[in-house]
């Protein structure tokens, strides 16, 4: 369902790259042949000192590094030991001009979640339905039950499926919301550029409202 790196990494040489020596380097190699929602998963975690961490943080923004090196930086940094240098990677990470960086941090974050919320906004010129469904309730839980990295979904029931009747689908940095079944019924298109959430549009009963989705 989702189009696998054809490019292995090369070997890094640059400048930029001393000190990053002994990191994942053959796990990275593997993880490249798979879909971009199977990286997920580390092989290891790896405490980081403090020059390599820095070192890869600026590497993984940086105009002047290839746009595979910026994605191994991402990945070694989400493989730390440290959580809170994992969270600053993702903050840093939505900075990035970079797409494929920018999608990493949706497919983190999205495939981390147990409950995805989506908080709607008031249309322009809403209807008294609208109106009321917003004053009442601005927001719609669904519980993840069932999900599936490598293929970029995720399902709300439990069926040990990605169920097509309760469908969340992530391709680069898009979030597609289906669900045809039980309650609610509502179909959402959501699209990730930078910061902490992903903006789109719910459509719901039949009445389309502007949404967004926090990631961190």
């Amino acid at each position: 369902m989702r189009p696998t790196p054809e490019t292995l990494r090369p070997e890094r040489t640059g400048p930029e790259h001393r000190g990053l020596s002994g990191l994942r380097w053959l796990a990275g190699l593997a993880a490249l042949a798979l879909p971009a929602a199977a990286l997920a998963d580390c092989t290891e975690m790896v405490d980081l000192d403090r020059e390599s961490a820095a070192e890869m943080l600026a590497a993984m923004v940086s105009p002047e590094v290839s746009a595979l090196d910026q994605l191994f930086a991402f990945e070694d940094l989400m493989c730390a030991g440290q959580p809170g240098l994992r969270e600053l990677a993702l903050r840093t990470a939505s900075l990035s001009e970079n797409p494929v960086i920018r999608g990493q941090v949706l497919i983190r974050s999205i495939f981390e979640t147990e409950i995805l919320t989506i908080r709607l906004d008031q249309p322009e010129e809403p209807t008294e339905t609208q109106a009321e469904r917003l004053a009442s309730d601005p927001m719609i839980s669904l519980p993840v039950r069932y999900r599936d990295p490598a293929q970029g979904c995720m399902s709300f029931v439990d069926r040990g499926i990605c169920d097509a009747s309760s469908l969340a689908t992530v391709f680069g940095t898009t979030l597609d919301i289906s669900i045809s079944s039980g309650s609610p019924k509502l179909v959402g298109s959501f699209a990730y550029e930078h910061g902490d959430r992903l903006n789109g549009q719910v459509t719901l009963d039949g009445a389309t409202y502007p949404a967004w989705i926090a990631l961190y």
